[in-house]
């Protein structure tokens, strides 16, 4: 889609919206501006509002909010679906401390690489920035493990 509107930037890190409204380069800027631009911001086309939102239209939108393609977030969905997904506490490496039923306190320095934070994760350690923090966190994995079996029976 052709853009109508353009941001003009006044130097000071600010600015406004403009729309061209005739063929002499005559410009306009306001509400009506900026509710356009918003508009145009989404990247849909007035078809894709005519119709029910589709299953690519609701990705579209997703990608624009959230600064992804919706290829990307197809292929995120599949590896989430086929087991290959799995969000980590923290950025590995870096130091952490790490506690687990196994060996619950006091916690203990650990420096972890992406790869033992998955196989600690399996064993089910936690961890936190600071000892409290991974004892905290113990406890509360345990109680969530008590709420499960307690659903479950």
């Amino acid at each position: 889609m052709e853009r109508l509107t353009y941001w003009c930037d006044n130097g000071h890190g600010d600015g406004k919206w403009f729309v061209a409204i005739d063929a002499e380069g005559g410009e306009d800027y306001g509400p009506h501006v900026d509710r356009l631009a918003a508009y145009e911001e989404t990247g849909l086309e007035p078809e894709d509002f005519k119709q029910t939102f589709s299953e690519d239209t609701i990705l579209k939108l997703a990608g624009q909010a959230l600064g992804i393609t919706p290829d990307r977030l197809r292929e995120l969905k599949q590896a989430d679906d086929e087991g290959r997904c799995v969000v980590l506490p923290f950025k590995p490496p870096r130091w952490v401390y790490m506690c687990s039923a196994r060996f619950p306190k006091p916690a203990k320095a650990h420096y972890a690489s992406a790869i033992n934070v998955l196989q600690d994760m399996d064993n089910g350690c936690v961890f936190g920035d600071t000892p409290k923090e991974a004892e905290a966190a113990l406890r509360r994995d345990q109680g969530k493990e008590k709420e499960d079996e307690h659903e479950t029976s």
